[in-house]
């Protein structure tokens, strides 16, 4: 099969799980006798002509295109002409049997309907079905409602708008002034920031809509657990077009712990610096662990965002027991594994849904177990009191509790390391995967009238 495998930015410019999943997905594919081509953008193709960049990447050819500029509500949004125009000659390029959609799901999910090409969704991330990207509502619940208007552009607004009063003001918005605002959201300085806040609740509506254009009858959903495939289902996706397909990995080489005489117990954090991702929480744990308990906080990774960056830096400053926190800033592939051997246990304290958690399987292939909240994806991975610990989802008390447990008695570290099963591999995901690929070529969608290989494709207004 020639295979085009989507996703937003790739490495080396960037570097994050949906990328390390695609580059490896790449390579096991064509490993198999697949041509494989990764289709992303890149800030880099600005220097290339015609707006493409071509390139190698441990073996897998990757075609980047230079994104156009975009509305600050289509960006959010994802769609639009613009964004169709650019990915649709570098499809129709390929030519692929079929497009499997990691990222700019939207726009190419477009390009592949005008073009008559099948596609498969993987939804990587809670955004798929929520506007704010974390399945967070405006009290850090995990949401249980169907997405739409009536629920999303409230609760978006209040978290934007750090109040419920504030929200309600801004959700108040009427259209007629979004759309004048809209003219200024690209403004520099003031006018362009109050003018986006003025476009929060249409770029809100336009989100939504997005994600409508990946919901039709055709269309093939990979869920990488049972808790997004249940989203998916609760949003409109037909339950029959929903495969369960967890994750697989390339197994890091399994290291013995370090006898723990005498030394601290070290815990690793691996992971975006943010607030969903539960790192504050962490910290919090940490603290409050008391003095006479040996232990280590070593933090692998990066934030994404400025703000990320000065909110971090200020839960840092408060955690009691700062001196004992490293920073090691974000691994490369090639480094995964020093940087697990040099771990005794995996925290992951996510209080977002978490799709999947390819950092357990990491952990647990190098033979670390793992502490991990209750929060979707891992709970199907981690057996508690077998390879690690599950506990409440933004409790900071209760993570304390776990990490004091283990950091006293580091002999419960070494008994659930024992537990540790062998981990699911790349090949036996793709053994699953391929048989997916081939429905959907089967069931090849017919190209619109008017819509003739060799002539641009007319996209949706």
């Amino acid at each position: 099969m020639r295979i085009a495998l989507s996703v937003e930015r790739f490495l080396p410019e960037a570097y994050g799980g949906g990328q390390t999943y695609v580059l490896r997905l790449a390579q096991a594919l064509g490993d198999r006798g697949h041509t494989v081509t990764v289709i992303t953008d890149s800030r880099e193709a600005r220097t290339s002509g015609g707006g493409l960049r071509r390139y190698s990447y441990e073996g897998v050819d990757v075609v980047a295109v230079r994104l156009p500029s975009l509305e600050w509500v289509e960006a959010q949004a994802g769609m639009g002409d613009a964004l169709v125009g650019v990915f649709e000659p570098a499809v129709r390029d390929l030519d692929p049997d079929l497009v499997h959609l990691n990222g700019h799901k939207v726009a190419l999910a477009r390009v592949c309907r005008d073009l008559g090409i099948p596609y498969v969704v993987t939804a990587h991330h809670p955004g798929i079905v929520c506007p704010a990207g974390t399945l967070l509502d405006d009290r850090e619940s995990l949401c249980k409602l169907k997405a739409g208007p009536g629920v999303c552009v409230r609760c978006c607004c209040t978290q934007r708008a750090g109040s419920a009063a504030s929200g309600r003001v801004l959700a108040s918005v009427p259209k007629t002034v979004s759309r004048v605002a809209k003219k200024w959201a690209d403004a520099p300085g003031t006018v362009g920031f109050v003018a986006r806040a003025l476009t929060f609740p249409l770029a809100v509506r336009a989100s939504l809509e997005a994600k409508t254009e990946l919901h039709r009858p055709s269309s093939s959903w990979v869920a990488p657990s049972r808790a997004i495939a249940d989203y998916l289902v609760l949003n409109g996706v037909e339950r029959s077009r929903v495969a369960v397909v967890p994750h697989g990995i390339f197994p890091l080489n399994r290291t013995a712990l370090q006898p723990f005489y005498g030394r601290h117990v070290r815990f690793g954090y691996f992971g975006t610096l943010n607030r969903p991702k539960g790192i504050h929480i962490l910290l919090g744990a940490f603290g409050a662990l008391p003095r006479d308990v040996l232990a280590e906080l070593h933090i692998f990774g990066a934030a994404q965002h400025p703000w990320e960056s000065e909110a971090f830096e200020g839960w840092l400053a408060c955690c009691p027991r700062k001196d004992d926190v490293r920073l090691h800033g974000r691994i490369a592939p090639e480094g995964l594994g020093r940087a697990y051997a040099s771990i005794d246990v995996l925290v992951l304290p996510s209080i977002c849904l978490e799709v999947f958690g390819l950092v357990i399987l990491e952990s647990f292939s190098a033979g670390r177990p793992v502490i991990v909240t209750e929060s979707g994806g891992p709970e199907e991975l981690v057996r508690h009191g077998v390879d690690g610990l599950i506990i409440r989802r933004d409790d900071a008390a209760a993570l304390a509790g776990a990490l004091a447990t283990v950091a006293s008695d580091p002999r419960q570290i070494l008994g659930l390391a024992e537990g540790i099963r062998p981990v699911r591999t790349v090949a036996q995901h793709v053994d699953e995967l391929v048989p997916i690929y081939e429905q959907a070529i089967r069931e090849r969608p017919q190209k619109p009238s008017g819509v003739t290989d060799g002539a641009p494709a007319q996209t949706m207004g």
